[in-house]
């Protein structure tokens, strides 16, 4: 893919505010309002964080060798549909799998609506 040049690489909420993570929701704004195109948003909020930010080349894009987590979307809502890290569905029509977990630093942690 091409790489672009963006003032700010990155779109992420810190998840320490209510509501926890807003980046999908208002990234997904930003492409409805004709600032970003659905593909900048996706490098944004995936690629450019894992690569740019972590220095990780197994995450944040679709490619061989790579941990390929998924997140389908509901557009018109602006919500996650499926979520599917790890080879294990964790949520499917806005519902978390009971005991659905993520890891976080290395730490496995509950995740949370």
């Amino acid at each position: 893919g091409r790489d672009r040049d963006f003032v700010v690489d990155a779109l992420a909420s810190d998840g320490g505010g209510i509501p926890r993570n807003v980046t999908l929701d208002e990234g997904l704004l930003l492409v409805e309002m004709g600032l970003l195109t659905l593909a900048d948003f996706v490098r944004k909020a995936c690629e450019y964080p894992a690569r740019r930010i972590l220095r990780r080349e197994d995450i944040g894009v679709i490619r061989e060798g790579a941990r390929a987590d998924l997140v389908m979307v509901d557009a018109a809502a602006r919500k996650a549909a499926l979520v599917i890290a790890r080879g294990e569905v964790l949520l499917e029509s806005g519902s978390l799998r009971p005991g659905a977990t993520t890891l976080v630093n290395g730490r496995e942690v509950a995740l949370q609506e």
